[in-house]
């Protein structure tokens, strides 16, 4: 406590715990004026799409809205029974992407330079790029934390379903994204849907010629297992 008194003072500090001052109340809701007034403008702007575009803009109001098609889950059914061979669960995965994509066009995502191992990234749906906006195959490169953060925005702002994906030994690079999902925003009654797939590290083709999910590949992934249980429990 001592310590802290010394660095208020040094900051000529002189307010009380959770005290702010008005000039930082003041500045901040000015934020609040220009969010105002940007979705006024926006609301008009989407006024005229509705009357250019209705079914576009009926389409985009349900995403918003958090709806789903009502065959959303048609295709699905088809996979199970579908293999008559083991399979490894990523690839079921992703060929479950594949079906829902097909009728959910909010659905977009990727994985952090993992694409072709857990297969996030779902063949003919094109990339997502700063010039080809229908694309819905999302590129975040290495960066797990970034993803997860992205996700999250992508989630809180509405109108899209995102999902991400890694290997699960990688989960440690992107705890704050679960955490903020799960606990924060919940705290405002606000719930952030966006689905993070952790997928078991090694391939087919590794110099231990175990199958993509065998277990002894890498031991480290249980201990992040048991990891998250416990953040979740």
């Amino acid at each position: 406590m001592d310590e802290l008194a010394a660095t208020r003072e040094a900051l000529g500090w002189g307010y009380g715990a959770f005290e702010i001052p008005l000039e930082v109340t003041s500045h901040m809701r000015k934020a609040m004026e220009r969010g105002a007034q940007a979705e006024s403008e926006w609301n008009v702007r989407f006024t005229a799409y509705e009357a250019a575009y209705p079914e576009d803009a009926e389409a985009l109001k349900c995403d918003l809205a958090g709806e789903l098609p009502s065959d959303w889950d048609a295709g699905l059914d088809e996979l199970l029974g579908a293999f008559e061979e083991p399979i490894a669960s990523r690839a079921v995965s992703g060929q479950a992407l594949a079906a829902l994509t097909n009728r959910v066009d909010s659905l977009t995502g990727g994985s952090a330079d993992l694409a072709p191992s857990n297969n996030t990234r779902v063949q003919g749906r094109g990339s997502f790029q700063a010039e080809t906006y229908p694309g819905r195959n999302m590129h975040f490169g290495v960066r797990e934390h970034s993803m997860g953060a992205i996700a999250n925005g992508m989630a809180a702002h509405g109108g899209l379903i995102p999902y991400t994906g890694t290997f699960l030994i990688f989960s440690d690079y992107m705890r704050p994204a679960p955490a903020v999902g799960c606990d924060e925003w919940a705290a405002f009654d606000i719930h952030l849907y966006a689905r993070l797939d952790w997928t078991r590290r090694g391939r087919p083709d590794a110099s231990t010629d175990l199958p993509t999910d065998e277990p002894a590949v890498d031991p480290r992934p249980h201990g992040r297992t048991a990891s998250r249980r416990a953040r979740d429990a």
